[in-house]
């Protein structure tokens, strides 16, 4: 299979269509008809089904857009940086605060997170055996016969045993 190259770029209201390969160009209205109309041209001029064909479609833009969008590249990089960082900062503050002896609820209260969330923040990233390996909890769900099940019913409302 032979892969063209398609340069896209706009063109007043159309989208010009350039193949250097077999040195033609078409157009298409829309964006997404540059693919079907790149491929028909390289069928037509070569004979290939255009289902065999291969396309590297490149669009084109100014400057100013690309430089806009590095900008937004290097921004989306710097903020999952970011985000990693607080979600390594809050683990460590949760696992000092359990350390110090708050119950999951207070930290969920004092970090304003969920317990459950408290409770996730808290738990190690997988349990060791004796041979010192992690082993991580499927899900990441703890496993709950450990811990004693709490229920939320209103005191008026519990049966007696």
């Amino acid at each position: 299979m032979n892969t063209y190259t398609a340069l896209v770029s706009r063109d007043g209201k159309l989208w010009h269509i350039e193949v250097p390969e077999i040195d033609r160009v078409t157009q298409a209205r829309t964006i997404n008809e540059v693919d079907n109309m790149a491929r028909d041209l390289i069928a037509i001029m070569t004979g290939a089904e255009p289902g065999t064909i291969g396309l590297d479609v490149r669009i084109q833009l100014p400057d100013s857009v690309e430089a806009h969008l590095s900008e937004v590249e290097r921004a989306r990089d710097a903020e999952a940086k970011a985000r990693f960082h607080a979600a390594t900062e809050l683990r460590a503050a949760a696992a000092e605060l359990k350390n110090a002896g708050l119950s999951v609820r207070e930290l969920g209260a004092v970090l304003g997170v969920s317990y459950q969330r408290a409770s996730q923040l808290t738990s190690s990233a997988g349990k060791q055996d004796a041979d010192g390996q992690k082993h991580t909890p499927v899900g990441g769900i703890q496993d709950r016969t450990t811990r004693p099940r709490r229920t939320n019913v209103p005191a008026g409302r519990r049966r007696a045993g």
